[in-house]
């Protein structure tokens, strides 16, 4: 219902608007990750969402909040064709993977990664970039 409001684009502005804010990003990412649990939203979200996913990773890359968040997104999202290719393409797997030897000690950001990197490597090009 609140995906249905309209919300999704006001999300994603505010992460245009507010790419320095770690607890913008933050709250944004995990607003995503729950919205991208409907198949509908997952390719609504992907279309921006994707690209604004992984700048906040590398504007934050030192918040390991900000990347937990930002890899149960890109998990969600992966289970979604494009948007696997997407992210695979545009660089996602390494920021992933940067994130898990960022944050080595933090479980809950290894937790989301690892889940990322499983969704992602359904794809053989993804695949590829993982091992």
């Amino acid at each position: 219902m609140i995906g249905e409001e309209g919300c999704i684009p006001i999300i994603l502005l505010s992460m245009k608007a507010h790419a320095t804010n770690a607890i913008v990003q933050e709250k944004a990412c995990g607003s995503l990750w729950n919205l991208s649990i409907p198949d509908e939203h997952k390719a609504l979200i992907g279309n921006d969402g994707v690209a604004l996913i992984l700048k906040c990773m590398k504007i934050h890359s030192n918040v390991a909040i900000v990347q937990e968040t930002a890899c149960g997104a890109l998990s969600n999202l992966a289970l979604h064709a494009d948007n696997k290719l997407k992210i695979g393409r545009e660089g996602g797997v390494t920021l992933i993977i940067e994130a898990m030897r960022h944050h080595s000690t933090v479980a809950d950001v290894l937790v989301q990664a690892c889940s990322a990197l499983s969704n992602l490597s359904f794809n053989s090009d993804n695949k590829k970039l993982v091992v």
